[in-house]
């Protein structure tokens, strides 16, 4: 009932915009994606797969995302909202809600509540290349609430961002609260690459004090790097780099002055014909100083002591993943995805690298976990259907 008053106010908005405006351009797009997963980790019965933000429900269909996104712009003004369902809990989630004013020719100003994201790509699963995600997202910021200004240069393609910015979300079921006590900044530059094939170069920085209420304050940074573009007409590249710091991060235990944590992506898609194409990712990320946490926390990640119960804590988690993908799109708006990918954990120590169990209960530990993925999604634009 939620989805359809949204769907409904959404649409009503938009039709009743268009008519005074004639140059207004408008989307709205229904989009989602179902899964099955299976892999070589021997978890228990009703548990999450360790870093699978996307899908981690475990041998059985599940749905990985629904969003519903509105955008209407012109040369005056633009408008995105953004809500869907995210994973298995099927809660009802504002992804974006934002609005943009022209002040003066190139000069604009915003505010509003933003989707996660340090550089220009919008992290919804119809726009990637695999339904599954990998160690990198472990970077991606949380969403944000702000205000600031952005300034289009037209000839060379160029848009530069300042934005002030409170991060986190509230969710009843699993409170993260918006870290309301310090204000952090956003500093972006966009650039669509001219004469190029579709190229675009996108950095951003994140800087403030991302701590959650009541841990002490920390300064943090966040920075992204997103190139990407076509090599040739039917083999597109997408390079992805982030690097973060925090003051006083502990390191076996102990607060140091800086700690530090890294990753890098590539991935390529080769089109094969129009309607099937194949994919490849490697990704490497090290976050053993525990910078950026597990997808936005900062809980280290436990490690079996002696094949038992009992559980030591550890530095934050490093690995690499190899990944490979398989796609068929019957239509240019809905796909079908065969996945697989492998990741290989590579702690300083060995033995805390061993977070995949191999045999039921605590009696053999791996560091390698190999995974294969079935997915199916869709992202219709129903503005045109219905025009």
């Amino acid at each position: 009932m939620k989805m359809k008053k949204l769907t409904t106010l959404v649409a009503i908005a938009i039709f009743s915009t268009s008519a005074m405006y004639a140059e207004t351009t408008f989307k709205l797009n229904a989009a989602g994606d179902a899964y099955f997963v299976t892999d070589n980790d021997k978890i228990g019965f009703k548990e999450f797969r360790k870093f699978a933000a996307y899908n981690p429900v475990k041998g059985q269909t599940a749905l990985n995302h629904a969003f519903l996104i509105g955008r209407v712009e012109n040369d005056q003004w633009k408008v995105n909202v953004g809500a869907g369902f995210r994973g298995d809990l099927l809660q009802l989630h504002i992804e974006e809600a934002n609005v943009a004013v022209n002040l003066v020719k190139g000069l604009w100003i915003e505010g509003g509540y933003y989707i996660p994201s340090l550089t220009a790509d919008v992290d919804y699963t119809f726009d990637a290349w695999f339904s599954g995600n990998s160690l990198t997202d472990a970077f991606t910021s949380d969403y944000q609430a702000g205000m600031g200004l952005f300034y289009q240069f037209e000839e060379p393609g160029i848009t530069a961002r300042l934005r002030a910015i409170n991060t986190g979300y509230v969710n009843e079921e699993n409170p993260r609260y918006s870290n309301n006590r310090s204000t952090s900044f956003l500093i972006g530059v966009d650039w669509d690459i001219p004469k190029s094939k579709d190229w675009s170069l996108s950095v951003g920085t994140i800087i403030g004090n991302e701590e959650e209420y009541p841990a002490m304050p920390k300064l943090k940074t966040n920075t992204g790097l997103l190139l990407k573009g076509k090599i040739i007409d039917d083999l597109e590249a997408n390079l992805r780099v982030r690097f973060a710091t925090l003051a006083d991060a502990k390191i076996d235990g102990v607060d140091t002055s800086m700690g530090t944590a890294l990753s890098a992506q590539l991935m390529l898609r080769y089109a094969i014909t129009e309607k099937f194409g194949v994919g490849c990712r490697f990704a490497y990320t090290i976050d053993e100083d525990t910078v950026v946490g597990l997808y936005g926390g900062k809980d280290h990640f436990f490690n079996p002591v002696d094949g038992a119960n009992n559980y030591e804590k550890t530095n934050g988690a490093s690995g690499i993943d190899l990944g490979l993908s398989f796609e068929y799109r019957p239509l240019e708006s809905v796909y079908v995805r065969l996945e697989g990918n492998v990741l290989i954990m590579s702690n300083t120590t060995s033995e805390n690298a061993k977070i995949f169990r191999t045999s039921d209960g605590n009696t053999g530990w791996s560091n390698t976990r190999m995974e294969a993925a079935l997915s199916i999604g869709y992202n219709f634009n129903l503005y045109e259907l219905v025009k």
